[in-house]
């Protein structure tokens, strides 16, 4: 009888021992390895320059990488339905164009011609003539929103390869870009620039940060971000359940459109100026923060949290190339060196872990 007893107790405490422990479930969180990563580079880079903890230091960096981490949020919810979006960096450009040539110049930049825009956005007596800051940036979202949306359709409806399909649309968009703004230049309202860089902790672009990771958290715990993950997991199985799976993916795309106009914005503001060159740098930069943050090619991953350390360690990156003096032309050598034993070891850690899974 005991034997029989202790016999049926067994798989009850089985049970009760496979429920997973706050410790274990952080143990399987993708974004673990980068999280780790990014304390130890944060550690590096403050025994190196003491001074990088102030909070002007800090306000500064963030101003600088807010774009990207922006940036890779929005990539991130594009590889959790099994895509991928190439021209999220030209788009953020696109925005940037947009919001120096309405904020200047208004809406006469489509009557001016694109030099003329362009040339009269640089005179202190034309360039005031423009719109609100506030409406020049809320228009220049709206138009890469479209474009995202645009880029969701001919994936999900029209059915071309993300690769090939956003790569391309990338080329019209910078073609855009420089068709408006042939070459840097422009300037921006001086107030909403001295707002941004204001050198405190608690400044707009930490603020800006906060409430893009709060929107894309609450986005990816919804019923929608759930929809997402479904897609990028099994298509077959979405569909089996009843999941829109080209507006799910369409959604997507568009999220990314949105999220690289706000990017778009934030670099207006941290540059005061205009830039039609900017998109590729910063289209890999995305997509090697959302990939070190843990997002998956395949699909099947959406974490916010993730992208946001894996774009901010990138800027570590660079914080510890420039304290350790590396001449300028090895700067690119070795942020791609750091980026690629990054990426392999987030990769061999994450395959490890899920083996012991």
């Amino acid at each position: 009888m005991t034997t029989l007893d202790s016999t049926r107790s067994r798989p009850e405490s089985r049970d009760v021992d496979a429920s997973p422990t706050r410790v274990q479930q952080m143990r399987r969180w993708p974004g673990l390895p980068i999280l780790v990563l990014f304390v130890i580079m944060l550690l590096v880079c403050t025994a190196l320059r003491p001074q990088f903890v102030t909070a002007p230091s800090l306000s500064g960096f963030l101003a600088i990488f807010a774009p990207s981490i922006c940036l890779a949020i929005g990539v991130g919810f594009v590889m959790s339905v099994g895509s991928i979006d190439l021209s999220i960096g030209p788009l953020m450009g696109v925005a940037n164009i947009l919001t120096v040539l309405l904020g200047s110049v208004g809406f006469s930049l489509f009557t001016a011609g694109p030099s003329g825009a362009a040339a009269a956005c640089s005179e202190p007596g034309l360039c005031s003539q423009g719109l609100p800051f506030a409406l020049a940036a809320t228009i220049a979202i709206a138009v890469t929103g479209l474009f995202g949306l645009i880029n969701g359709l001919l994936v999900a409806c029209v059915r071309l390869q993300p690769l090939l399909a956003t790569l391309a649309s990338g080329f019209v968009v910078t073609g855009i870009g420089l068709w408006f703004f042939p070459k840097p230049g422009g300037s921006v309202s001086s107030a909403a620039v001295s707002a941004y860089g204001t050198p405190a902790l608690l400044s707009l672009p930490l603020l800006a940060i906060a409430v893009v990771v709060l929107v894309a958290v609450l986005l990816a715990k919804s019923p929608l971000g759930v929809r997402m993950r479904a897609v990028g997991s099994d298509r077959q199985r979405a569909y089996s359940a009843l999941i829109d799976v080209s507006r799910t993916t369409v959604l997507a795309f568009t999220t990314a459109g949105v999220l690289a106009g706000v990017a778009g914005v934030l670099f207006t503001l941290s540059v005061a100026s205009a830039d039609p060159t900017i998109g590729v740098t910063f289209t890999l930069n995305a997509i090697a923060g959302a990939v070190l943050g843990g997002a998956a090619l395949r699909g099947g991953r959406l974490d916010p949290l993730g992208p946001l350390l894996g774009a901010a360690t990138l800027g570590l990156v660079g914080v510890l190339i420039d304290a350790l003096d590396v001449p300028t032309y090895f700067q690119q050598l070795a942020s791609g060196v750091i980026i690629v034993v990054a990426l392999a070891a987030t990769t061999r850690t994450a395959r490890a872990r899920k083996a012991r899974s």
